[in-house]
């Protein structure tokens, strides 16, 4: 799953980069993305759609709370930005791979910092810039995208065959 949306635009990874990450899905492990969030993040979704094409399936702005949550249940990874649907996938027990911009040497306890609400109780890894770009210094303080640039594609898919590694493991154990 995806969720690719966010209020805050400084706080949204772009979106050329979620395309990039959803073909290399597809070519390498033959995935489907469903893409979750709100009516406002539509016409996102609707443009990641028509890039990714039938590989998608868009449910921006069509679930209620828990209609999100049951189809989370069936994936088996969450990617997306420091927001609400993160938080639903790891209710639902799904692993996530959150992409924050709060930089690692800022403070923990700021507001955007994942130290404070970053995913609870499953598998998940944080991706976050190094330091922060200039002018920012403790946290992003640019309106638009600006420190979580500094997360790339290359270290996403790093960490989604890190989760999916892990997660096979886990189910080797069990059997």
């Amino acid at each position: 799953a995806f969720g690719p949306g966010k209020r805050d635009p400084k706080r949204r990874w772009p979106l050329s980069s979620f395309v990039e990450l959803g073909a290399w899905l597809k070519r390498e492990y033959h995935a489907r993305i469903l893409i979750v969030g709100e009516m406002g993040e539509k016409a996102l979704a609707d443009e990641l759609q028509s890039q990714l094409g039938h590989i998608v399936i868009n449910m921006v702005g069509q679930t209620t709370l828990r209609q999100a949550f049951a189809l989370l249940r069936h994936c088996g990874l969450y990617v997306g930005n420091d927001y609400g649907p993160k938080h639903i996938a790891a209710a639902a027990g799904v692993p996530v791979i959150e992409i924050n911009g709060h930089p690692l040497a800022g403070s923990p306890f700021h507001t955007y910092s994942p130290m404070r609400f970053g995913p609870w109780g499953v598998t998940h890894l944080v991706l976050q810039p190094e330091t922060a770009l200039e002018p920012c210094s403790d946290a992003c303080t640019a309106a638009q995208p600006h420190c979580i640039l500094g997360i790339t594609v290359e270290q996403v898919k790093n960490a989604v065959m890190t989760l999916l590694r892990e997660d096979s493991r886990k189910i080797s154990e069990r059997s």
